[in-house]
Protein backbone atom coordinates (compact mmCIF):
# COMPACT_ATOMS: atom_id res chain seq x y z
CA UNK A 1 0.00 0.00 0.00
CA UNK A 2 1.67 3.57 -0.88
CA UNK A 3 1.83 5.73 1.66
CA UNK A 4 -0.79 9.14 1.38
CA UNK A 5 1.16 12.53 2.49
CA UNK A 6 -1.27 15.08 4.30
CA UNK A 7 -0.61 18.62 5.08
CA UNK A 8 -2.68 20.63 7.54
CA UNK A 9 -4.08 24.02 6.73
CA UNK A 10 -4.01 26.25 9.26
CA UNK A 11 -2.14 26.77 12.74
CA UNK A 12 -4.93 28.06 14.90
CA UNK A 13 -7.12 25.86 17.67
CA UNK A 14 -8.08 22.97 15.30
CA UNK A 15 -5.14 22.73 13.27
CA UNK A 16 -2.84 22.46 16.50
CA UNK A 17 -5.33 19.99 17.83
CA UNK A 18 -5.13 17.61 15.16
CA UNK A 19 -1.38 18.20 14.62
CA UNK A 20 -0.60 16.67 19.04
CA UNK A 21 -3.53 14.11 18.19
CA UNK A 22 -2.16 12.38 15.52
CA UNK A 23 0.64 10.39 17.11
CA UNK A 24 -1.78 8.88 19.38
CA UNK A 25 -4.48 8.05 16.72
CA UNK A 26 -2.05 7.72 13.90
CA UNK A 27 -4.36 6.64 10.30
CA UNK A 28 -3.20 4.04 8.44
CA UNK A 29 -2.23 4.44 5.16
CA UNK A 30 -1.65 8.12 5.89
CA UNK A 31 1.74 10.08 6.97
CA UNK A 32 1.65 13.33 8.25
CA UNK A 33 3.87 15.82 6.13
CA UNK A 34 3.77 19.06 6.52
CA UNK A 35 1.56 22.08 8.13
CA UNK A 36 0.58 25.26 6.42
CA UNK A 37 0.72 28.10 8.95
CA UNK A 38 0.63 32.23 8.52
CA UNK A 39 3.93 33.82 7.95
CA UNK A 40 3.91 35.32 11.45
CA UNK A 41 3.29 32.07 12.57
CA UNK A 42 6.77 29.93 11.47
CA UNK A 43 8.85 30.44 13.91
CA UNK A 44 6.04 29.15 16.82
CA UNK A 45 4.98 26.54 14.45
CA UNK A 46 8.89 25.60 14.35
CA UNK A 47 9.33 25.48 17.87
CA UNK A 48 6.01 23.09 18.32
CA UNK A 49 6.23 20.55 15.75
CA UNK A 50 7.98 17.62 15.82
CA UNK A 51 10.98 18.10 12.69
CA UNK A 52 10.27 15.23 10.68
CA UNK A 53 6.96 17.55 9.86
CA UNK A 54 7.84 20.37 7.22
CA UNK A 55 6.37 24.51 8.41
CA UNK A 56 5.80 26.44 5.39
CA UNK A 57 4.01 29.65 4.80
CA UNK A 58 4.02 28.87 1.27
CA UNK A 59 1.35 26.91 -0.17
CA UNK A 60 3.17 26.13 -3.33
CA UNK A 61 5.90 24.45 -1.02
CA UNK A 62 3.38 22.60 0.64
CA UNK A 63 1.85 21.05 -2.82
CA UNK A 64 5.64 20.16 -4.13
CA UNK A 65 6.07 17.97 -0.50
Amino acid sequence: MQVKRVGIIGFGAIGQSILHAWPQAPLVGFRLTAVLVRPHQVAQARGSVPRDIAVTSNIDELLAL
